[in-house]
């Protein structure tokens, strides 16, 4: 087994944020990109 090893709490606290973010980010993205689909769609019409 590997043995633990200690890590800066502001790493951990950077990453957690980073994965916090995406996470929040991720409908609004999604959205965004099916809104850009169907002006597009309806743009060529």
């Amino acid at each position: 087994m590997t043995k633990p090893v200690a890590v800066n709490d502001q790493v951990v606290d950077s990453l957690t944020i980073a994965s916090a973010k995406l996470l929040a980010e991720s409908p609004s993205v999604a959205l965004g990109s099916i809104f850009q689909s169907q002006a597009h769609s309806l743009g060529i019409v």
